[in-house]
């Protein structure tokens, strides 16, 4: 089996992951479109870092969400993994013969996230794990990102604009949600850039109205 080969049929083992009983996504902001984005924006970062393993990166791009469904029972990153470990292992032949490493693509599956707690750190400094974590960073910022975080405040609490202002700009603070890679910057950063004057408009206009 080609690599491309095996992408493809990993790609008809998770889509049912990200639909419900009806075929239906699940979750407007983290569904199989979430992930094509994904998968798209490592692509194209893969293409500026030729070094990288293009497998090991676009197998966890399409596993790193099959977990939402069901994540009000825990991590999403956790259940993701959990999932991804009961049919990856399977491949483990096809994984050898176009050089991934298996148990690497379910570790940046269960930590892409959360990188920071990841307890192998050669994987989480790696080339490949840095485009991951990149590409699914890239889907928070621009115009489509300012569509989306809402839609997650929303889901979190009632006070929508006032949560939604804060927790952007959390995000475009240079310290924070920063790209780890080259390609990953070149990608995305003007994504960023495009959220971070959003977020000043947005703080404009409120103090231009909001008089005492």
């Amino acid at each position: 089996m080609t690599l491309d080969q095996l992408i493809e049929e990993i790609k008809l083992k998770a889509k049912p992951f990200y639909m419900n009983e009806e075929g239906v996504a699940f979750d407007d902001i983290h569904d199989w479109n979430h992930m094509r984005r994904v998968y798209g924006a490592a692509k194209k970062m893969l293409e500026l870092a030729p070094e990288a393993n293009r497998g090991e990166v676009l197998l966890a791009a399409i596993l790193h969400d099959i977990g939402r469904a069901n994540d009000r029972q825990a991590s999403h990153a956790e259940i993701s993994y959990n999932l991804a470990k009961e049919f990856l292992p399977e491949y483990q032949t096809e994984f050898l013969a176009n050089n991934i490493d298996l148990e690497k693509v379910l570790k940046m599956v269960r930590y892409h996230s959360i990188a920071h707690i990841c307890p192998d750190k050669a994987i989480a400094e790696s080339l490949e794990f840095n485009i991951l974590t990149d590409a699914d960073k890239v889907d928070m910022f621009g115009a489509l990102g300012m569509v989306r975080v809402p839609i997650a405040e929303a889901y979190k609490q009632p006070q929508v604009v006032y949560h939604t202002y804060e927790h952007l700009a959390k995000m475009t603070d240079p310290n924070n949600f920063q790209f780890r890679s080259e390609a990953g910057r070149k990608i995305g950063q003007k994504y960023k850039d495009y959220s971070e004057k959003f977020v000043k408009d947005l703080e404009a206009q409120q103090q231009e109205f909001e008089l005492d």
